[in-house]
C-alpha cells in the first residue's frame, strides 16, 4: 500500500507583540497582583517593606516607591508626606498710645 503523502501547510508565526502595545496590560496585571498581595499581607499582619531603609539619610525620598511610602506612613509613621496648610497664617497689630500727664 502506498501512503499519500501529507501535505504540510506553512503556518504563519504570531505576530509580533510590540512592548508599546504589551505594556498597558502588563502593568496592569502587576498592579492587580500587587494590590492582592498587599490586601493578604495587611490581614495577615506582614511586614511588607523595610521602613528604615535609607531612612536615616533621606534617600528614602528618592529610593522609596510611593506605594512603599504610603505603606510605612501608614504602619510605622515613616516616609510621611509632609502637610501643607492653606491658610493664611492671621497676625495682630495692636497700637498703643501713652499719654504724658502734666
Amino acid at each position: 500500500l502506498k501512503r499519500a503523502a501529507a501535505t504540510r501547510q506553512p503556518v504563519a508565526p504570531p505576530a509580533p507583540s510590540t512592548p508599546d502595545l504589551m505594556a498597558p496590560r502588563v502593568l496592569a496585571l502587576a498592579a492587580a497582583a500587587a494590590a492582592a498581595v498587599r490586601g493578604a499581607a495587611a490581614q495577615d499582619g506582614l511586614v511588607l517593606y523595610d521602613c528604615f531603609i535609607e531612612y536615616d539619610n533621606d534617600m528614602w525620598k528618592t529610593l522609596w516607591t510611593p506605594e512603599w511610602q504610603e505603606w510605612c506612613c501608614e504602619h510605622e509613621s515613616r516616609g510621611c508626606q509632609p502637610t501643607t496648610s492653606t491658610e493664611k497664617p492671621t497676625t495682630t497689630t495692636e497700637k498703643t498710645t501713652t499719654e504724658k500727664s502734666t
